[in-house]
C-alpha cells in the first residue's frame, strides 16, 4: 500500500459507530476475491511499509477506508522495474478502486 508509516491495515476496514465494516476487493484475471479485517492478511504479505499484494496484469481492486483517525492508500507498482504506476490516499469513508 503506501510509504510512510504503517499501522495495522485492518483498523481501516473495522466497524465503527457510524457503519458497518468494510472489505477489500480483488479481481485477478478469472479470480475473484473478498478480505474482511480478520483475514486480509490472507491477500498479502504486511511489511512495514504496508500490506503488498502480488497482482497478476488483470486485475481490479477496491478498498473503502472507515478509520477516523487513519489515511489508506493504494499504490500500484510494475512487478519488475518497480515503476509507479498508480497513487492515491483516502480519509475516512473514501473508496479506492482500479
Amino acid at each position: 500500500m503506501s510509504e510512510g508509516n504503517n499501522i495495522n491495515i485492518a483498523a481501516c476496514f473495522v466497524k465503527s459507530k457510524y457503519g458497518d465494516e468494510t472489505e477489500l476487493e480483488i479481481k485477478d484475471e478469472n479470480a475473484y476475491q473478498l478480505y474482511k479485517a480478520y483475514n486480509l492478511l490472507q491477500a498479502g504479505t504486511e511489511f512495514y511499509s504496508g500490506l503488498e499484494i502480488n497482482l497478476k496484469n488483470n486485475f481490479q481492486i477496491n478498498v473503502q477506508n472507515l478509520s477516523k483517525y487513519l489515511v489508506i492508500s493504494l499504490e500500484i507498482n510494475e512487478k519488475y522495474s518497480g515503476k509507479l504506476v498508480y497513487s492515491q490516499s483516502v480519509a475516512q469513508f473514501g473508496v479506492i478502486g482500479f
